[in-house]
C-alpha cells in the first residue's frame, strides 16, 4: 500500500533549514487533514491564503498572528511526531510557535476585535496541534473554547461571510458530533435564570449548522451519515437517562437505518462534485463511514452480538484498503476504529494490523 504524497522527511530543507515551516504546511501537512485533496479543503487551500498573504497596512491582528504561528506550530508538531532528524530543534520550535500563538489569541479575546473567521481557524488549528500530539484533554478543551467564540456570534451568521468562517465552523460542527462532545446537548444549567431563551437560540445556531450541504466533508462523510450519528448519540443520552420507551427506541432505531440504507444512492452521497481518483476516495470514505453508523447504532442501542456486525466490519476494511491501494494517505479515523474495535475474525484483525501500520 503506497501512499500518494511525497515522504517529507526526504526533503533535505527538513534537516537545513526551520524556515522550511511555511512549504512544509502546504505542501503536506495541509493536505492530509482532509482524506483526500479537494479545492474545498480549508486547512491546505483557504488557510494558507489568509495566512501568508500580505498584511494591508502597518498592524498584524493578534487572531492573524496567532494564526500565523499555530499553522507553523503544527507543521513543526507534525515533523516531530513522523522522527525529523533535527526533532529536539524542531521539538523547540513547535514549542514556540505554540506559546506565541496561545498569546496572540488571548490579546485577541482581551481586545475584543476578533475576524470571525481568522479567529476560529487559529483555535481549530491550535486542536489539531493536540490531536496530533495525542493529548485529547487539550484538544477537547479548544473543541469548547470554539463553541464559545462562536455562539457568542451566532446572531449573524458569520459562518456565511466566506468560505473560511463556513469551512471551519462545519469542521468544527463535525468535529464535535464524532467526539460526542456535550457542547451539542443544549440544555438549560443547574440554577441558571431564564434559560429558555439561551437554549432557543443555541439548538437554532446547531440546526444551522447541521442543515448546511456540505457536513462532514471535511471527514470525508456527508450530512446524512452526520446527522445520523448526532440521532445515535441523542438516543444512547435517552437509554442513559431512561427516558425512552422499548418500542420508541426500536422505531427511531429503524428509522436511522433505514436513512443510513438510502447513503450511496444517487444524491445521497459525497456532496460536493469530484472526479477521478478524488471520486473513488470519497466513496471509499462514505461507504465506511456508512457501515461503521451501522455499528455505532447496534453498539449504543442494543447488545449486539459480534457475529451480527461481521458484515459491516468487513465492508468498512474493504474501502480502507481499496483507498491505500489507490494511493491514499490519511484514512479518516473514526469509521476505521470502529472496525478495528469489533473486529474478531482473524481476517478482520489483520485489516485492522493494516490499517493501524500505514497510518502510523
Amino acid at each position: 500500500m503506497t501512499a500518494g504524497f511525497a515522504d517529507p522527511l526526504q526533503d533535505e530543507l527538513v534537516t537545513e533549514s526551520l524556515d522550511f515551516l511555511p512549504s512544509h504546511y502546504v505542501n503536506h501537512v495541509g493536505r492530509i487533514l482532509m482524506p483526500f485533496e479537494h479545492e474545498r479543503n480549508p486547512w491546505q487551500n483557504t488557510i494558507p491564503q489568509v495566512v501568508f498573504q500580505p498584511i494591508t497596512g502597518s498592524i498584524q491582528s493578534a487572531e492573524h498572528s496567532s494564526l500565523y504561528n499555530a499553522v507553523l506550530a503544527l507543521a513543526a508538531t507534525y515533523l516531530v511526531q513522523k522522527g525529523v532528524p533535527n526533532k529536539e530543534e524542531m521539538q523547540a520550535k513547535a514549542s514556540t510557535h505554540y506559546g506565541i500563538a496561545t498569546n496572540e489569541l488571548v490579546k485577541s479575546i482581551q481586545t475584543g476585535n476578533r475576524d470571525y473567521g481568522t479567529f476560529l481557524a487559529a483555535v481549530m488549528t491550535m486542536m489539531m496541534i493536540e490531536v496530533f500530539r495525542g493529548q485529547s484533554g487539550s484538544w477537547r478543551t479548544h473543541l469548547h473554547g470554539a463553541w464559545d467564540f462562536i455562539r457568542t456570534r451566532g446572531s449573524t451568521e458569520p459562518w456565511n461571510s466566506d468560505r473560511l468562517s463556513m469551512g471551519l465552523t462545519h469542521a468544527w460542527y463535525t468535529s464535535a458530533i464524532i467526539c460526542d462532545s456535550n457542547v451539542l446537548c443544549v440544555e438549560p444549567a443547574p440554577n441558571e435564570a431564564q434559560p429558555e431563551a439561551r437554549v432557543r437560540f443555541e439548538q437554532a445556531l446547531l440546526r444551522g449548522m447541521a442543515d448546511c450541504v456540505v457536513l462532514g466533508f471535511t471527514l470525508g462523510a456527508n450530512p446524512t451519515i452526520m446527522k445520523c450519528i448526532t440521532e445515535i448519540q441523542r438516543l444512547k443520552r435517552l437509554l442513559q437517562t431512561n427516558a425512552i420507551t422499548v418500542e420508541d427506541l426500536e422505531q427511531k432505531s429503524e428509522d436511522i437505518r433505514c436513512r443510513l440504507n438510502e447513503v450511496g444512492s444517487p444524491g445521497n452521497g459525497w456532496p460536493l462534485p469530484t472526479t477521478g481518483l478524488t471520486e473513488k476516495f470519497a466513496k471509499h470514505h462514505i461507504n465506511a463511514f456508512k457501515h461503521a453508523a451501522f455499528i455505532y447504532l447496534a453498539r449504543e442501542t442494543q447488545d449486539a452480538a459480534p457475529y451480527m456486525l461481521e458484515t459491516h466490519v468487513a465492508e468498512i476494511f474493504r474501502n480502507v484498503d481499496a483507498y491505500f491501494e489507490a494511493g491514499g494517505e490519511n484514512f479518516a479515523v473514526w469509521p476505521a476504529f470502529i472496525g478495528a474495535a469489533e473486529a474478531c475474525s482473524e481476517s478482520h484483525k489483520a485489516a485492522a494490523r493494516r490499517w493501524l501500520e500505514v497510518s502510523s
